[in-house]
């Protein structure tokens, strides 16, 4: 009997002990806190256990992020909580199943904003992602990932996108705004996805794709995309979510809407594979997007002016209604830019005679960007040699040095030719006194 029970505790205790650990692993995760618990939010990650949050509050995070499990990464705010990587690498890399990052400003990378390669059930949202060189977020060989209610502006160099998909399947783009790339949505051999609710603002091309079918596009806003709304090749895909929710809004739709119920009443011809069959009449949703750059003025110096010194404190003022101010970077002549932050004085010291140029850019929270350029000529008073003021003065120390010893040299040869030594009178030569008794 004892035996029995004994066999009947095993086989129970082995079937509960598995959910004990997940419990203790995955279902009472911690919350970790930056900067209160680790300073950097990579420390933070490197001390977290599977199925944490990390929560973060607002400030600058000079780092470059690597996601390596299962966690969840939450900023203060999207526009207080900063991530920039100076422009050295990616900057979040993700590197593990069911991540969620949330809440930030993810910047100046040298590569791409977010890069997610062969990882799955990703959830992107509500972050604003700007300034990277490459792709805002590059996305390879991933399903059920959810970017959602971004704002994707000012990355990517010609040919890159804000948002980018290669052979990636059954993934949600939605309610993002993504302006001022060479291509808002660039997708390749990805399949089966679902692109819905998001703004698609003065890029190049809107949306650019290379083989891919079967995704359903609706609710989209593509207003003013310079060289194409829509580049669909060798791609089939669906432009509408049927008659009562009609389909996407394109700024360059030329056709009516005779019966007034907000479709119009003529398709948007994308090429002879993709048609919208209900495309919008109004823009869908509200459009909020900050699209004005800032303005700065350099105050000092004034441009043309002429310097007397080789040191230059530079001062100027800048605004941005929309979203605010994000930073500032100066340089001088062809050096490499400065980082200024959000002061609005920088000095630059040992500078030669000449024109000189100062270049002050400044950037405001969505991206949106303002150069201002002043020249000026340093010419400082004429100043002696002092390499030839110390060999003449040297010379002189010489000389006099010389003089001088000549002079001591010849006064004692000459006080010994002009003085006799002094004799001592001879014996026979001292006359003798007669004495008169």
């Amino acid at each position: 009997m004892n035996k029995e029970v004994f066999l009947l505790a095993l086989i129970l205790s082995s079937l509960i002990a598995p959910n004990l650990w997940l419990d203790g692993v995955i279902a009472n995760p911690n919350i970790i806190r930056v900067p209160q618990d680790y300073s950097l939010i990579q420390e933070a990650i490197n001390a977290a256990n599977l199925g944490d949050t990390i929560s973060v509050a607002s400030g600058t995070y000079y780092e470059n992020i690597d996601i390596n499990k299962t966690l969840t990464l939450i900023g203060a705010d999207k526009t207080t909580t900063i991530i920039d990587s100076k422009k050295t690498g990616n900057v979040v890399i993700i590197e593990a199943n069911n991540v969620t990052l949330r809440g930030f400003t993810i910047q100046d990378g040298s590569g791409e904003g977010i890069i997610i390669s062969c990882f799955n059930q990703t959830t992107i949202s509500d972050n604003i992602i700007i300034l990277n060189t490459y792709e805002g977020i590059y996305i390879e060989n991933a399903t059920g990932t959810i970017i959602n209610n971004n704002i994707i502006s000012n990355n990517a160099k010609a040919g890159y996108a804000g948002i980018a998909l290669y052979y990636c399947d059954n993934n949600t783009i939605s309610n993002n705004t993504i302006i001022f790339q060479p291509k808002g949505i660039g997708a390749e051999s990805s399949n089966n996805n679902q692109i819905y609710g998001n703004t698609i603002l003065k890029n190049g091309a809107g949306i650019d794709l290379y083989s891919c079918n079967n995704s359903v596009f609706y609710h989209n806003n593509f207003i003013d995309n310079t060289y194409l709304q829509v580049d669909s090749y060798m791609s089939t895909n669906t432009w509408d979510n049927e008659s009562l929710s009609g389909g996407n809004y394109w700024s360059n739709y030329t056709g009516v809407d005779a019966d007034g119920d907000g479709i119009g009443d003529i398709p948007y011809v994308i090429d002879e594979n993709n048609i919208d069959r209900f495309p919008l009449m109004n823009q869908y949703g509200k459009i909020t997007v900050d699209i004005t750059p800032p303005t700065i003025s350099i105050t000092s110096p004034i441009n043309g002016s002429e310097i007397k010194s080789s040191n230059i404190t530079v001062s100027w003022t800048g605004a941005d209604t929309g979203s605010g101010i994000n930073y500032y970077e100066i340089k001088v002549d062809d050096d490499q830019w400065i980082i200024a932050g959000k002061t609005t004085t920088h000095t630059f010291t040992g500078l030669n005679d000449g024109s000189h140029t100062i270049n002050l850019r400044a950037y405001d929270k969505t991206g949106n960007t303002k150069q201002e350029t002043v020249t000026f000529k340093i010419s400082q008073p004429s100043r002696p040699n002092y390499l030839i003021l110390e060999i003449i003065i040297a010379i002189t120390i010489i000389v006099a040095i010389l003089g001088t010893a000549m002079y001591l040299l010849k006064s004692g040869n000459k006080s010994k030719t002009t003085t006799k030594p002094s004799r001592r009178p001879s014996k026979h030569s001292v006359k003798k006194k007669h004495v008169t008794v």
